[in-house]
């Protein structure tokens, strides 16, 4: 009978860790949900930027009331082009 229960035990330990999981998953994908919804629809202008490549990785709509470009355009820009040349010389 303990072997039983041992192998239940184990079972149940693995279930769980699998509902833990999805729901770590779940939680993560609302977040993210959650985030792209404030963010594509506040005036603020938000962006990520990859330190790597010194590139956007995602600018919030709003950029275009302030900038005249697109978000999709503003993707394609470099640092040079988005941030005026003090700005720049700050950061280089």
């Amino acid at each position: 009978m303990s072997m039983l229960l041992e192998q239940e035990n184990a079972m149940l330990r693995q279930r769980i860790a699998a509902l833990e999981k999805q729901l770590a998953a779940e939680t993560a994908h609302f977040d993210d949900r959650r985030y792209r919804l404030l963010a594509d629809n506040i005036d603020d202008v938000l962006w990520v930027l990859d330190l790597e490549s010194s590139h956007f990785t995602y600018v919030s709509p709003s950029v275009e009331k302030l900038r005249g470009y697109s978000a999709t355009e503003v993707l394609t820009q470099s640092m040079a082009e988005v941030m005026t040349p003090e700005s720049l010389a700050m950061i280089a």
